[in-house]
Formats: structure tokens, sequence, C-alpha cells
């Protein structure tokens, strides 16, 4: 439909209605993963999922450039479209929710009608306000995935023009089309963070004991990439730019501690909301991610231009992620909903 209009009020609606559509899908995948995969397992297949998105997001470019310069922009629209309506039609038809005979996630099996029946009604005593709005461990996720992003979008957004700055000051030979390289070390530096993250927890989750935490064992993943990420923002802050490797690599590793840091949040929301409340879990915690992104947007570009690069940009995100290490020290001990449940 966009490639397809030629005026901006119509631009602006369905922009607006791709990210509301866009939106929809994250809660259900979520809920899907539960369903099929042990929690043991799940980081894995999530990291999957997650690293996917980086995928598309290389590609795509390639794709829509060429058709843009073959046929035109609206080409460059309509293919991907196109691609992405037939893979919704293929998925619509081949994927199920969970494994038939599955109540709430994998390896819950029904061991009848009768106890199906109250599974379902058990999750339904638990409302929206029980077990999302009341519960701090959700909102301290919550927290923790708004300065995730707070440091991940300000460096998505705001990275190659501190590179095309550096290069400036320093007198080396740029432009924004080298900036662009150099900064592609951060995207596949998170699609890199995305599978270590999920394979590093789900090593974590499989050697713990019964009684420790799940959920807080990829919580201690997060915390050690809060604390990668802080420690490594000064060293990009100062590194000259007559040193493209160093700011590429350095680059690279601030993308895999923040994007296994953005991978692990949801999921450690997941897991510790009920059954029935698995995808609202999602949605509740994705909304907290678009306040930092939009905190990420005009708020650092004041702080930009007040007090520049070194004394605004940087110490705010060093604040950001120092926060987040802290924050996760207490979390490394909560409980699945079922875990708490037990207890009492």
């Amino acid at each position: 439909a966009f490639g397809l209009s030629s005026s901006m009020p119509f631009f602006t609606l369905f922009w607006f209605l791709n990210g509301c559509f866009q939106g929809l899908a994250a809660p259900a995948i979520v809920k899907m993963i539960a369903n099929w995969f042990e929690p043991g397992e799940r980081g894995q297949w999530w990291a999957v999922w997650h690293a996917s998105i980086n995928v598309g997001g290389f590609l795509v470019p390639f794709l829509s450039g060429t058709l843009a310069e073959a046929y035109g922009w609206r080409y460059g629209m309509l293919g991907p479209g196109i691609i992405a309506l037939m893979t919704a039609a293929t998925c619509f038809a081949l994927m199920r929710d969970g494994p038939e005979g599955s109540v709430g996630g994998a390896g819950e099996k029904a061991a009848g009608a009768k106890a199906a029946g109250k599974a379902a009604e058990s999750e339904e005593k638990v409302s929206f306000r029980e077990g999302l709005l009341t519960r701090p461990e959700q909102w301290a996720l919550g927290i923790c995935y708004l300065l995730c992003y707070v440091a991940r979008q300000g460096l998505a957004v705001w990275g190659v023009f501190f590179l095309l700055h550096s290069a400036e000051v320093g007198g080396a030979k740029t432009s924004p089309a080298i900036a662009a390289a150099l900064f592609s070390g951060f995207e596949l530096g998170g699609f890199c963070g995305n599978m270590t993250a999920g394979a590093l927890s789900d090593f974590l989750l499989r050697r713990a004991g019964p009684k420790d935490s799940g959920p807080g064992q990829r919580v201690k993943v997060m915390g050690l990439y809060f604390l990668g990420a802080f420690l490594l923002l000064p060293f990009l802050s100062r590194c000259p730019a007559q040193l493209p490797i160093s700011q590429y690599l350095l680059l690279f590793s601030l993308g895999h501690f923040l994007l296994g840091i953005q991978l692990l949040a949801p999921l450690v929301a997941a897991e510790v909301a009920p059954a029935s409340l698995l995808a609202t879990s999602n949605g509740l915690i994705g909304f907290t991610g678009y306040l930092g992104a939009a905190v990420a947007g005009l708020p650092l570009s004041l702080l930009v231009q007040s007090r520049g690069w070194q004394g605004g940009f940087f110490p705010a995100l060093m604040a950001a992620t120092a926060a987040g290490t802290l924050l996760c020290l207490p979390l490394t001990t909560i409980r699945t909903w079922e875990q708490r449940r037990l207890q009492h």
C-alpha cells in the first residue's frame, strides 16, 4: 500500500499501520516459542528468532535498493511487501500454536480433558493486574529494557554522527559511507550477541539446581552484558579516528553486549509471567523499550548540543548501562510464576 501511494497523509497512515502490525507479531511469537520449547532450550531458539531480525535488516536494503534502482522506488517497497505476504500465508498454513496435547507450553502435557480444563480455569483466575501490573519484577525488567534501549538506540541513531565528528576533530579522512561501513560492526556484533546470550543463558539454566532461579540465570548474563557495555563505552569515546579497526571492534563488542540484553529481557519477562499472560508480558516490556528509544532521540540530541559527546552523550549511555548492571543484581533470584505459586 505504501508503494502505491503518492501523498504524505497516506504515507503517514500506512507507515503508522506498518508499525502497528509489526508490533502485533512479537507477542504471538513469544507465546509459540514458550509452547514449543523447554526452558533449557528456549534461549537458543529465541536467539534464532531474534537474529532473523538482524539478517532481514541486513538483506532488505540490498533487495529494495536493487529493485528501486532498476524499476523505481515503488518497486523497492512492493518487492519486500510481496515477500512478506507470501511468508505470512505460508506461516498461517503450516504453523501451530504448540505441540498437540500441550497446555500452556512445551512439556506440560494434558492428563486428559478434565486436567486441561482445570489448568485453563487456573490460568483464567490470574488477571492482568495481578499477573503483571502489580509484579515488581516485571517493572524492574521493563526498566532494564528501557535502559538497554537508551544505550542501544543511542548508538544506533547517533553512532555514525559521532564517527564523523571524531574524524573531523582528529583530521582523519572520512565520509558518511565510510562511517556507515564502520558502524556496520555494531549490527554484526548484535547478531553474534543474540546467539551467545541465548546459548550462555541456556547453559547456566541447565546447570542450575532444582531450587535455583531459572530466569535468574538469564539475568546473570544480562548483568554481565550491561557491565561489558559500561566498560567499553569510555574506550569508544576516546578512540581516535586514526584507528578505524579499533573503532570497528569496539562497536562490534558494544553491539554484542547491548543486543544480547535486548534478546534476554523479554524472555525473562515471559518466563516469570503466568502462562496465560506470556504474550501480554512481551507487549508490556516492549512498551518500556519504545520509551527508551524515544529517550535516545531528542533528549540525547539536546545533550550533545549542550554538553558535547564527551560531556553529555557518553556519560548518559554509561549511566544507563551502570544502572542496568545494578538493577540486575536483585533480579538474579526471581522465580517463575509456577515456582512462586507452589511456595505459597
